[in-house]
């Protein structure tokens, strides 16, 4: 193979770049931040100073390919969001200070490039965890780390999230998890026990709380409503 790259290794990375760029979109459910990091994990170890340098190349192009898709996806959620400069070539100043190490510097390069985000686009922030929140809510939830790993207060991610969905954190997880729980009592015959504790709740009487609060129903009256309608 030209400049001693193996086939195995090279097909790696660009299952690994393919990966990543088949997220890159404004549907897709899990974070930036998660997403960049799985594909860290997947890539080999170059074996190689000419592996170094053919792993660089590559991880340059997902760099840019991923920035800019990420980027003009966000614009086509918020087509009124205005900005002067775009993170993806910002953060690609990572690149041309960085060390020999690719892995290493496409990690500084995903940290700089979701701080450009946010820093460009306000309402990113609240974006990346509204995906997050999307994709895991029945894990537990945990304001102060959620906080912490955007490097912000708890006061400012609330204020952020409420700006762009109009509810706290905990409304919006609390109302994925009926939004499940509901599709699970009408659709299924699982114990109320296991619909709760597989949406996030500890105990059937948290999500018959909540039930009662929202939708002023128990889970018996959804199922019989549901088999009512069925018969009619």
């Amino acid at each position: 193979m030209a400049l001693g790259a193996r086939d195995e290794w090279l097909d790696r990375i660009v299952t690994a770049c393919e990966e990543v760029l088949a997220h890159a979109g404004a549907r897709r459910t899990d974070s930036t931040r998660r997403i960049l990091g799985a594909f860290l994990t997947q890539l080999p170890s170059p074996a190689s100073p000419a592996e170094h340098s053919i792993l660089r190349a590559f991880l340059v192009e997902v760099s840019l390919r991923w920035g800019h898709a990420d980027h003009w996806a966000y614009h086509t959620e918020f087509p009124d969001a205005d900005c002067a400069e775009d993170p993806s070539t910002l953060s690609l100043a990572v690149w041309h200070h960085g060390g020999d190490d690719g892995q290493s510097t496409f990690a500084e390069w995903s940290r700089s490039y979701i701080a450009a985000m946010e820093r460009v686009h306000p309402r990113y922030r609240a974006v990346e965890l509204r995906r997050e929140l999307d994709a895991d809510f029945a894990q537990p939830l945990l304001l102060r780390g959620l906080a912490q790993d955007r490097g912000v207060s708890v006061r400012c991610l609330q204020r952020d999230f409420n700006e762009l969905t109009g509810r706290t954190i905990q409304q919006y997880v609390r109302d994925r998890r009926l939004e499940a729980a509901v599709g699970m009592l009408k659709g299924g015959s699982d114990k109320v026990e296991w619909i709760a504790n597989v949406v996030g709740w500890t105990s059937r009487k948290n999500l018959n709380r909540a039930l009662a609060r929202v939708h002023g129903a128990s889970p018996s009256a959804l199922r019989s409503g549901e088999r009512r309608s069925k018969n009619r």
